[in-house]
């Protein structure tokens, strides 16, 4: 993950990760915000991170996107898209 958060930053800052993978597992999975996946046979190929919110004008839950992210290779397989509306099931992984 740690790889992929640094190529994500890197195409769309110019900047490095600046976080760590102790922080990340503290607080990316349900502490403070949600982290989920998109895997194939060859590893990690995307992710996207939400955090919950509360819509006043609706009186409705729902979820802000803060970040997604899916290699060059992987782009135009809809990767994106299932792992967008995967956001809230609890599965953390999509294939």
């Amino acid at each position: 993950m740690a790889t992929m958060l640094e190529a994500y930053l890197e195409e769309s800052f110019s900047a490095h990760w600046q976080g760590s993978i102790d922080a990340l597992a503290r607080d990316a999975m349900g502490r403070e915000v949600q982290l989920a996946v998109a895997e194939r046979p060859e590893g990690i190929v995307g992710f996207v991170c939400w955090q919950r919110v509360y819509d006043l004008h609706h009186c409705a839950v729902g979820g802000e996107l803060t970040d997604l992210y899916v290699r060059p290779a992987a782009r135009g397989w809809g990767v994106a898209g299932r792992r967008s509306r995967a956001t809230g099931s609890s599965s953390s992984c999509v294939r």
